[in-house]
């Protein structure tokens, strides 16, 4: 309870070209979350510490402008049909995978 308190949340005017900064200037693995079959499977994926994760919207997702500066596009394949998941949800599946490798103090 309360952790949600440590996670930073930064709202940004051009959000590509603060992501290219992070990556280029800060070393940033920057990841971006998508549904598309050629994307990889978030289980497949190793997360650096230092990971930036970018959900979009579940009408339009990610833009193309900000999966152009990513390093990985990342998906959470689907049985049965479904096609998306409530990005509420979502966050919560790929912030656990995350968080699952990296432990920490």
């Amino acid at each position: 309870m309360g952790n949600v308190l440590f996670l930073p949340v930064i709202e940004h005017v051009d959000l590509s070209s603060s992501l290219e900064d992070l990556r280029e200037h800060h070393g940033f693995q920057i990841c971006s979350t998508v549904l598309d079959s050629t994307a990889q499977p978030l289980s497949t994926h190793k997360f650096p510490d230092r990971t930036v994760l970018v959900m979009g919207n579940e009408y339009d997702g990610v833009s193309p402008d900000v999966q152009k500066v990513t390093s990985a596009r990342l998906t959470i394949p689907m049985l049965n049909g479904t096609d998306s998941l409530n990005v509420a949800v979502s966050s919560g599946i790929f912030l656990h995978h995350y968080r699952s490798q990296h432990q920490g103090p």
